[in-house]
């Protein structure tokens, strides 16, 4: 008798809780013409690029120089550029470049992972298990040296749990890290799931690798403990609002995450599913969801950060940038004839330096003018009583 009411009492103090942890606020954003920012047209001057359906720049690195990809592309795949001349790395089924904080150039492709040589302007291989043969994904650089990757191959196939990767280029060491367990993050409470696949996003100051889970149908954001050598995740599949409106966004279920940004207490969270933004508050465990008519059928794709109040929203529409602090959208649509609107078709969009935001270009073949937002070129239009324009524009917190 003291068991079940030892029992009942549990699932009384259990419950509310846990129906207050899986409560979704919904927003919808209002949304309004942005301010005036000037987007560049970038031109680059390499005809096997301009052939490419798929064109992009992935790497602007602490040199100065443009590292783009393009595909379908059987001889310049990759290309190195300064404005004026090209070097290009071949086609090798690059998949992606990053550089560290130690100014080290990594890449990977069908051939495994390498390291870009300046003397010798080549990329060097280096025998470890991120070789040929095996598929990488969801590379994730981290501080320190550290580098997290999805990983797999044939041997995979029958692991219930399968395992991820961090690489260190500083001892250039490589750990196969398999979590032991999942552990819900709302209750603290061992989950049941006895097969999961853990996928590398982005990690924190700390060294905190987040992600996306995937057990059977069910995609959350999670992040992986090293203390318990577990992951920890944050069920929000099944409890997304209904449709804001089911002409504009009729699949609420989170498919699968393409983004995650970490911002303080907050984790936001872009999926390829039609569900909007999503936002995390670690503090209270509570879920935001912001219903975004100016994206493609509610749909973002990416986050990047413009300062500390603003994102830009990646999706298959036009530049939208969100005001965090007052949850408005400013919309950044292409002006025929105006050539300091981005691109119709500007998709894809990368960080540079000094914080320029590229972005590349999808199903465009013959063309090679990306997109690109320089923060320290942007101008400001001011009318005054009488009607007239001024432009000031904006250099080093200066207006001229």
């Amino acid at each position: 008798m003291f068991y079940r009411f030892a029992t009942c009492l549990a699932l009384c103090c259990w419950l509310p809780f846990w129906a207050i942890a899986q409560q979704v606020e919904t927003v919808r954003i209002k949304t309004v013409p942005g301010p005036y920012l000037r987007f560049d047209r970038f031109t680059v001057n390499n005809d096997a690029f301009k052939q490419a359906y798929h064109k992009l720049m992935a790497l602007h690195d602490s040199r100065g120089y443009l590292w783009f990809l393009s595909e379908p592309n059987t001889s310049e795949q990759m290309i190195r550029y300064d404005g004026t001349y090209y070097k290009s790395f071949g086609s090798a089924d690059w998949w992606g470049i990053k550089e560290n904080e130690f100014r080290e150039i990594w890449a990977f492709n069908k051939k495994g992972l390498c390291l870009f040589d300046p003397l010798t302007e080549t990329f060097r291989y280096f025998q470890n298990p991120l070789v040929k043969g095996t598929t990488l994904g969801y590379w994730v650089m981290g501080k320190g040296g550290k580098n997290w990757f999805a990983w797999s191959d044939s041997s995979f196939a029958k692991m219930p749990i399968k395992p991820f990767i961090e690489f260190d280029t500083r001892t250039r060491r490589v750990r196969r890290i398999t979590p032991a367990r999942l552990i819900n993050g709302f209750t603290g409470k061992t989950e049941n799931e006895k097969s999961f696949t853990f996928l590398p996003l982005t990690s924190n100051a700390a060294g905190r690798v987040w992600g996306d889970t995937r057990s059977g149908a069910n995609h959350t954001v999670s992040y992986y403990d090293t203390r318990t050598n577990a992951l920890v995740w944050y069920p929000v599949s099944g409890i997304l609002a209904s449709s804001f409106n089911k002409s504009e966004a009729s699949d609420q279920k989170l498919d699968f995450i393409t983004d995650i940004e970490i911002d303080g207490k907050y984790i936001w969270v872009s999926s390829g599913s039609h569900v909007g933004l999503l936002r995390l508050d670690t503090q209270t465990s509570q879920w935001k969801q912001y219903f975004i008519p100016e994206t493609a059928y509610n749909q973002v794709l990416r986050i990047i950060p413009r300062n500390d109040q603003q994102f830009w929203l990646e999706s298959d529409g036009a530049p939208v940038l969100f005001d965090k602090t007052t949850e408005t959208i400013y919309t950044y649509p292409h002006i025929p004839d105006n050539g300091f609107t981005p691109d119709d078709n500007a998709q894809i969009y990368i960080l540079g330096r000094h914080k320029s935001l590229w972005m590349g270009m999808t199903a465009r073949n013959g063309s090679a003018n990306l997109s690109v937002l320089y923060e320290s070129k942007q101008v400001f239009q001011i009318s005054d009583t009488l009607g007239n324009v001024r432009v000031l524009y904006k250099k080093n917190h200066k207006l001229y």
